[in-house]
C-alpha cells in the first residue's frame, strides 16, 4: 500500500511540480537505442557492470560456505557482513574525493585491482582451512572495491556517452 501511495505521489509531483522541458532541450538531437548499442565505450562499461554483478553473485554463493568452514555459524554471518559493509562505506569518502580531483580512472583501476586480489585470496582460502580473520579482511577489501565501482560506473556511463545519447545510455546501463 505504501509503495502504491508513494508511486501516486511521484506521479503527482511529475505532473504538477516539475517544470516543463525548455524548448532548447526539446529540440536537441536525441540518440537512438541503436547508437547506444553500437557505442563501444558504453558497451565496455555495460559489460563491466555485468561482470561486477556476476562476481558479487558468485561471492554470495562461495563465501557463506567458507565462513562455515572457518567456524562461523550461518546464523551469525550477519555479525561479519554488517561491520565489513559499514567499514567499506568509509572508503567511499576517499573515492569521492579522488573523483572530484579528476582521478576517476585511478579509482576505477584500483577498485578492479582490489576485487581481483580478493578473488585470488578467496581461491587460496578455499584450498585449505579458511581463516575467519583473513575472510573478514578479504570481504572488507571486496566491498571497498565493489562499492567504489558501484558508485563510479554510472558516472562513467554518463561521461563516456555522447551528449545526445546520455539518457538512452544510462537507460541501457
Amino acid at each position: 500500500i505504501l509503495t502504491g501511495v508513494l508511486a501516486l505521489g511521484g506521479i503527482a509531483v511529475v505532473i504538477w511540480w516539475v517544470p516543463a522541458e525548455t524548448l532548447e532541450h526539446a529540440q536537441a538531437p536525441k540518440g537512438s537505442l541503436r547508437e547506444v548499442l553500437t557505442h563501444v565505450p558504453s558497451l565496455r562499461n555495460n559489460l563491466g557492470v555485468f561482470v561486477l554483478h556476476g562476481v558479487m553473485l558468485a561471492m554470495w554463493v562461495a563465501v557463506p560456505s567458507l565462513l562455515v568452514q572457518a567456524g562461523l555459524n550461518k546464523s551469525l554471518h550477519w555479525q561479519l557482513y554488517l561491520p565489513v559493509v559499514l567499514l567499506s562505506l568509509l572508503f567511499l569518502g576517499v573515492v569521492f574525493a579522488m573523483e572530484r580531483r579528476g582521478h576517476l580512472k585511478k579509482v576505477f583501476l584500483l577498485s578492479i585491482g582490489l576485487i581481483a586480489v580478493v578473488q585470488v585470496g578467496l581461491l587460496v582460502q578455499s584450498l585449505g582451512t579458511p581463516s575467519l580473520g583473513v575472510l573478514a579482511v578479504l570481504l572488507l577489501v571486496f566491498f571497498c572495491g565493489f562499492n567504489a565501482l558501484e558508485a563510479t560506473l554510472p558516472s562513467l556511463a554518463s561521461l563516456i556517452a555522447p551528449q545526445a545519447m546520455r539518457g538512452a545510455a544510462l537507460g541501457v546501463y
